[in-house]
């Protein structure tokens, strides 16, 4: 359930980001809110399946739930929220899109960290996971960032990049999860349960 909350997440970006290349005001509304219903599904099931979470106690579903819930805020919100506050500064474009790309990665990264340390919390894996997989994802959407950077400068490819791409970094998510998974199956990797 929490790989299918991942995913409803970012279909929006994946299905309805080709519509942007026509240039419709529609497509624009229609993927705004695409994105939107996305990320609140995102949340909501994501939430659940933390909380659905085996051989764990409460507390710790809670706790994970919660920061989990966060970081799906800080994306919702934060996101388009800087996106405004950036545009209406007195800098160029050059300086405005440099601005939102570094604000939508650290963005970006609360929010990827706080999937990982929400659902590693819920799983009862120790700290030093936690920190390994905060590290994974910083370093994810600095690399995100910068070929994002890259892409934009050089318009390489459109709309099939950015599909692409999107698919790529959906993949790469639940390749840090197994990571995570398998650090937790190590001996010490994971707390004992305590009734």
């Amino acid at each position: 359930m929490f790989w299918a909350a991942l995913v409803v997440g970012g279909l929006p970006a994946i299905v309805l980001a080709p519509l942007l290349s026509a240039g419709q005001q529609n497509s624009l509304v229609l993927y705004s809110v695409g994105t939107i219903v996305g990320g609140c599904l995102r949340l909501i099931l994501g939430a659940i399946a933390i909380l659905l979470v085996k051989n764990t106690t409460w507390v710790r579903r809670i706790v994970g739930a919660a920061i989990f819930v966060l970081g799906c805020l800080a994306l919702l919100v934060l996101s388009p929220l800087m996106s405004m506050v950036v545009s209406m500064s007195e800098a160029g474009p050059a300086d405005s899109m440099l601005a939102m790309a570094i604000v939508q990665g650290a963005v970006s990264s609360v929010y990827l960290s706080a999937l990982f340390c929400g659902w590693n919390i819920a799983r009862n894996r120790r700290w030093w996971i936690l920190v390994i997989a905060v590290a994974i994802a910083v370093v994810l959407n600095i690399f995100n960032t910068v070929v994002n950077q890259m892409l934009a400068a050089h318009l390489a490819g459109g709309v099939a990049v950015t599909v692409v791409f999107q698919a790529i970094w959906l993949v790469v998510v639940f390749g840090v999860l197994g990571l995570c998974h398998l650090l937790g199956r190590v001996r010490s990797g994971t707390v004992p349960v305590t009734s």
